[in-house]
Parts: C-alpha cells; sequence; structure tokens
C-alpha cells in the first residue's frame, strides 16, 4: 500500500508513522485513517521493528477529526469509528511493540486520545491536548474515557471532557498525562531516541508488560496475579531472560533479541531433567543451579509457554530420564505441598512426546 497522507520509514529498529496533512492540522480523514492501520500492521509485521514512534508534521500533532468528511451525505459517526479509530487505537494497545508519541503541537479530540492511547508520550512545551468533543455535542471516543481517568482521574477526566479546557504539555506532565514535557526544539531528538532506547531493550518482556496493564484494567487482585504468573512464566523462558542473567553474571551489556511471535526449535532457557530423583536446570552458557520439581498448579503456565514458545519448550520442562530400552510412560506428577488434584494432566499427556535425552 502506498501512502499518500502519512509519511512512513523504518531506521534503527524504529518504524516512524508521521500524520502528513498540514494544511488540515492532521486531520484524520478515511484515506488517511486506513494508511495509519496499513503502518501499523506493517510495524507490527516486520521483525526489525522494535518501536513505532507516532508524530504530526507541521504544527499540529492532530485535529482529530476531518468534519467536513464527517457531516458529507451518506456518512455515519458510527462507521467512521468502527472501520478508522477504533482499529487504531485497538492496534496501539495489543501492538507487542512500544509506541511513543512525540506531540508537536495541537492534540484535539480523537487526536488527544489517539496519542494518550501510547504506551509513552512526549510532548513540546507549546502543545495543548484538548476533549474538543462537547464543543459540537458528541461524548469522547477513540478510547478517551478509558485511557484518560485512569491517567488523571475521574475528577479531572470529566472536567476535562465536559468543560474542554486547553492543557498545555507542563499541565498534561504534572499531571500524568502524558510522560514528559520537552523544549519544542529537542522533541525530536528526544523521541527518537527514547525509541532507539526502547528497541535496543528486550522487548518481549515490555510487550508482556503492556498485554499485563492492558488486562489489569479488568481484574481485580487476585485475577491480576495469576495473570503475572502467566506472564512471567512466558518471560522466563525466554532468550532475553537468559542473556540478561548471563550479561550481568559476566558484567557486559546485554544484547537482546526479543522479537515476539518468533517461535524457538529448542527450549530457548533451560532445560529440566530428572535425574535419580532430582531436577538440574542446564542453562544455556553453561550456568546450573539445582531446583526441586517444579510444581504446576495452574494450566495456564504451560498454555502460556506452549503458545508463545512452541510444545518443544514444554516437552524440555517436563523431559526425564529415562534407560535405554525400557518402557515410555506416562508423565505422573509428583504431589507437593499444597498442590491439589491437577487437572493439567490430561492436556499435559495430549502435548507431551517422550523422547530419549
Amino acid at each position: 500500500m502506498s501512502y499518500s497522507k502519512i509519511l512512513f520509514s523504518v531506521a534503527e529498529g524504529v518504524a516512524t508513522i508521521t500524520l502528513n496533512r498540514p494544511d488540515k492540522l492532521n486531520s484524520f480523514d478515511r484515506e488517511m485513517s486506513l494508511e495509519v492501520i496499513d503502518a501499523l500492521d506493517k510495524a507490527k509485521d516486520d521483525a526489525s521493528v522494535r518501536a513505532v514512534l507516532l508524530t504530526g508534521e507541521g504544527r499540529a500533532f492532530s485535529a482529530g477529526q476531518d468534519l467536513a468528511e464527517a457531516i458529507a451525505p451518506g456518512t455515519k459517526i458510527e462507521d467512521i469509528l468502527t472501520t478508522q479509530y477504533n482499529p487504531i487505537v485497538r492496534r496501539i494497545r495489543n501492538l507487542p511493540k512500544p509506541v511513543i508519541a512525540a506531540v508537536n503541537g495541537v492534540a484535539a479530540g480523537a487526536g488527544a486520545n489517539i496519542a494518550y492511547a501510547c504506551d509513552l508520550t512526549l510532548a513540546a512545551e507549546s502543545a495543548n491536548f484538548i476533549q474538543s468533543f462537547i464543543n459540537i455535542g458528541l461524548i469522547p471516543d477513540s478510547g478517551g474515557t478509558s485511557t484518560l481517568p485512569r491517567l488523571v482521574g475521574m475528577q479531572r477526566a470529566f472536567g476535562q471532557m465536559i468543560l474542554a479546557p486547553k492543557v498545555s504539555a507542563k499541565e498534561a506532565e504534572a499531571m500524568g498525562m502524558i510522560w514528559k514535557a520537552v523544549p519544542d526544539a529537542d522533541l525530536m531528538n528526544e523521541a527518537m531516541a527514547l525509541a532507539k532506547k526502547l528497541a535496543t531493550m528486550p522487548t518481549k518482556a515490555i510487550a508482556l508488560t503492556k498485554q499485563a496493564l492492558n488486562r489489569s484494567t479488568t481484574n481485580a487482585i487476585d485475577a491480576q496475579l495469576d495473570v503475572e504468573n502467566e506472564l512471567q512464566t512466558i518471560a522466563g523462558a525466554s532468550y532475553d531472560y537468559t542473556e540478561g542473567v548471563k550479561a550481568f553474571l559476566e558484567k557486559r551489556k546485554p544484547e537482546y533479541k526479543g522479537v515476539i511471535g518468533a517461535r524457538s526449535s529448542s527450549p530457548p532457557c533451560c532445560r529440566v531433567l530428572q535425574s535419580g530423583g532430582r531436577e538440574s536446570m542446564d542453562w544455556v552458557g553453561g550456568l546450573s543451579s539445582r531446583l526441586p520439581r517444579p510444581h504446576f498448579r495452574e494450566p495456564a503456565d504451560l498454555r502460556g509457554i506452549a503458545r508463545h514458545s512452541g510444545p518443544r519448550v514444554v516437552s524440555g520442562l517436563l523431559r526425564r530420564r529415562r534407560r535405554p530400552g525400557a518402557r515410555r510412560s506416562r508423565f505422573r506428577p509428583r504431589p507437593g505441598p499444597a498442590t491439589p488434584d491437577i487437572p493439567l494432566c490430561s492436556w499435559i499427556r495430549a502435548k507431551k512426546r517422550w523422547t530419549r535425552p
């Protein structure tokens, strides 16, 4: 897809998406919205992209919806939301890579709420934010009724939505609406430096952190503890975790790879083997330690590993030594303290294939 209303480039692990309708204050019409959606999909699928930077051309980040299109005959507001804004916000929130917004000027209406949906938002000191929906008799959309109250609280969010004050970048920073306000001349340099820094970090852990925060919006503390357990299990089975530990012990800078969705052909972090009733964990790189046999209390523990790293990781975690010629046997979990009858066994048997070590 060729772009006429945005600019898209990839360099040093960072995909830059620039809204490019400066004569219209980068207001969204259907064509520009679809181009942004396509660019976000490209950034997701490109393994060389490890961070995304979203900004605007000219003196505005985005003035929101192009009203000339919104009032055109045959145009329905619900269609604009369904096909344009909602897909953009969902892609930003679900993208397994960090998204940074560099707000270079006014961010109004949907433009402001898209900036709030990004993982980190920097703004030029001359920029301002405004919930302009009430001025034309509408309610906030593009996720604003979800993100803004979480950023500033219900009172401040409601006040901004019904009174529509202009909020300066410094005020937005003080209220927690954005990550940082910076001098106008430094905005793009600082935003790009931040994006490049994130691109060299363990992006798999960043993506899992983002997923945990997304799920926290509907979870009570008990459910969120289970989410942390599930996602930490996935992070602990990643190449980046192993590399981080090795680099720390070897006193060197780690080299993270963390591309989400790429499955390893073998367990990326460790291999648990049973020998003489005890377990050993053989770390990549020769690190080793003695650990007790793991007790998997939640089906999500192994389902999460299988989904993100493949069934071979699960097999590696459960593999045990077998004498040559010995009969194959089913996995029987060793009972542990406070470990109930595990309903996970049938699932393990379906996934498990015993192999000779």
